[in-house]
Formats: C-alpha cells, sequence, structure tokens
C-alpha cells in the first residue's frame, strides 16, 4: 500500500484531498501545527474511512526544522499543500512570505533524500496570473512581482519558484519528479468549520454586506475538483516536471451572486457598482480593493494542461457555490 504525505492536514483543500486518497486506498500521514486538532481531523474524515488504521499524524510547523526528516520516510509520495496563514494585519509582509518559502523547502529536501515518487506542490494561480493583461493565460506565465503586490501573491509565487530553483541546482542522480496545482478562487463546503478563504466573498454576499457589486470576474473551481486535480498528480505518468492550472470557468461576480439568489439567499446584493465606486465598495469589503486592477477586464486561465495530461474532468461549480452558502446556513445562522 502506497503512502502519502499531506501537509497542513488541518486545512481547507488539504482535507479534502486526504478524504479522497483514503477513499482510494492510499495510507495517509498527514502534518498539523497542532495535535490538539487531531480528535477534530479524525471526525471530519469519518466518513471517508471506517478505522484509522491508513491515517496517521505528525506535528510539524513551516518554520521550524523538527520532525520533517521523519515526517517524509516511508512516504511514497508528498502533497505539500501546507501554508502560513496571513493576517490583515501583520506588519512585517516577511513573515507571511518566509514560512511559504521555508517550508516549502523544509518539506522538499528530505523527499530529495528518501528519493519520493513524486512531490506535489499546491501552488496558486496567484503565482500566474499578476501583472499581465493577456486576455488568456496558461502555465508558461509567471505573476510579475514589483514592491506592491500583496504579500499573498508574493508568498505563493516566491514558495513555487524556490521549488523549481533547488530542484535545477542540484545533482542529476538527487532529483526527484516535482510538479504543482496552481488552483483558482476554490469553492465548495469544508469538511470542518475552516471554510477557506475564498468562501469568504461567499460568505460577504450572503450576509448583504455588499451594498452592490463590483464587476470583477473570478476564475473559480469546486474544492473536489482540487483534490482529485492532486491525486491525478500523483497517478500520471505525464505529470512530472509540469505546473496544472485547475480552473472551470470565469465567473463574474454578478453571475456568482445571480446564483445565490436564484437558490433563495434573498440578502445577496444585483446591483452592479461602476468602477469609480471601487473606494465606496471597498468600505464594505476591504478585500474588494485588492482586485482594482481586474476592474472590468476579463482573463481565462486556461486548464488545457491539466484536462490533457492528467485526463481532469471538472464540474458543478455552481453546485459548490450553492453548497457553500447552504454551509455557511447551518453552521453559522447566516439567514
Amino acid at each position: 500500500m502506497e503512502k502519502v504525505l499531506v501537509t497542513g492536514g488541518s486545512g481547507y483543500i488539504g482535507l479534502h484531498c486526504i478524504s479522497l486518497l483514503l477513499r482510494e486506498g492510499y495510507a495517509v500521514r498527514t502534518s498539523l501545527r497542532s495535535m490538539k486538532r487531531k480528535k477534530e481531523i479524525q471526525e471530519a474524515l469519518s466518513g471517508s474511512i471506517k478505522n484509522n488504521e491508513r491515517l496517521e499524524f505528525c506535528e510539524l510547523d513551516l518554520m521550524r526544522d523538527d520532525g520533517w526528516d521523519a515526517a517524509v520516510k516511508g512516504c511514497d509520495y508528498v502533497l505539500h499543500v501546507a501554508s502560513p496563514v496571513y493576517e490583515k494585519n501583520m506588519q512585517d509582509e516577511n513573515s507571511f512570505i518566509q514560512p511559504a518559502k521555508e517550508g516549502l523547502l523544509r518539506a522538499l529536501k528530505p523527499s530529495v533524500k528518501y528519493k519520493i515518487k513524486r512531490f506535489v506542490m499546491t501552488s496558486s494561480i496567484a503565482a500566474i496570473t499578476q501583472g499581465h493583461e493577456d486576455k488568456e493565460i496558461d502555465e508558461s506565465f509567471w505573476s510579475v512581482i514589483d514592491e506592491n503586490t500583496l504579500p499573498y501573491i508574493k508568498s505563493k509565487t516566491y514558495a513555487e519558484k524556490a521549488m523549481w530553483d533547488y530542484m535545477n541546482q542540484i545533482e542529476k542522480t538527487k532529483k526527484i519528479e516535482l510538479c504543482t496545482i496552481n488552483p483558482s478562487f476554490v469553492f465548495g463546503p469544508s469538511l470542518t468549520y475552516d471554510m477557506g478563504a475564498s468562501n469568504l466573498l461567499i460568505r460577504a454576499l450572503l450576509v448583504g454586506k455588499l451594498p452592490a457589486l463590483a464587476k470583477i470576474q473570478f476564475n473559480v473551481v469546486n474544492v473536489l475538483d482540487v483534490a482529485k486535480a492532486h491525486v491525478l498528480a500523483i497517478k500520471s505518468d505525464s505529470a512530472a516536471g509540469q505546473r496544472f492550472i485547475v480552473s472551470e470557468k470565469a465567473l463574474w461576480l454578478s453571475d456568482i451572486a445571480k446564483i445565490l439568489k436564484n437558490n433563495g439567499f434573498k440578502k445577496v446584493p444585483t446591483i452592479v457598482a461602476p468602477n469609480f465606486l471601487l473606494g465606496f465598495l471597498s468600505f464594505f469589503l476591504k478585500d474588494i480593493a485588492l482586485f482594482k486592477d481586474r476592474l472590468g477586464k476579463s482573463q481565462i486561465t486556461k486548464s488545457d494542461n491539466a484536462k490533457k495530461l492528467l485526463e481532469w474532468k471538472p464540474g458543478f461549480v455552481e453546485d459548490a457555490i450553492i453548497d457553500t452558502a447552504k454551509k455557511y446556513k447551518e453552521t453559522r445562522k447566516i439567514s
């Protein structure tokens, strides 16, 4: 039985990856920042496995060396999903960027040491799309970084580049197979109370926090399809050395609002505000200001690489949006 180390096992995407791996017969070792969450994760995965014999835990920190060597040893594959949590009030962006880069290397170096079959990194389209005016984007692009680039985009870009750079610098005989999964906006309910960053957009619409909608387009994907892409990246002979954008389609914010409105969520706004009112909208939802460069512009992230090489078949992102809204209603008492 093949074993997979999944870092960041308590996270939104990581949990879905673990659930799918267990259902497909893999043994999983997963890392937590604190073992206090072990029972919570076991309960979240109870529907994927009848007992815990194929699931084990270890404690890892992205900024500490302890435990990484032992965590990788004995595994056939590594899914490095763990990512630092960004706090909006962080004074120093490096306190967010450095854990992403250094944590990646802490996972990668023992993977090279023990010659695992394949190392799969969860990156993001944030490492691809920033700073480009092109209407269609593929995996050949890298985000353009400058002093005004958001820390999240910097962290994803620098961490992914660190992975490729490290592998290019070591001796040929020591190299292992690598690939990245670069998801777009990820929608779909969580297996725990951690709903993921992208889903906060849906929550903002549900509670009526926005008086109107900005003309912003998002490339979106179902979290279940993101997990499928990770598992396919383990299985496929064609995955080595590749980056895989995983995105089903592009939706305007108004499209997302319409899906929610048509399914009974009455507080969702429907009016699209002119672009010059961005400042007014950002008063209600500060994250809207993060997309000021994308106002009124369409940009499609093409997933041809994943569809061709991994035979990845996404779908049902509308269902993911609706299911997320229902999950919020159940767990957060959103009317």
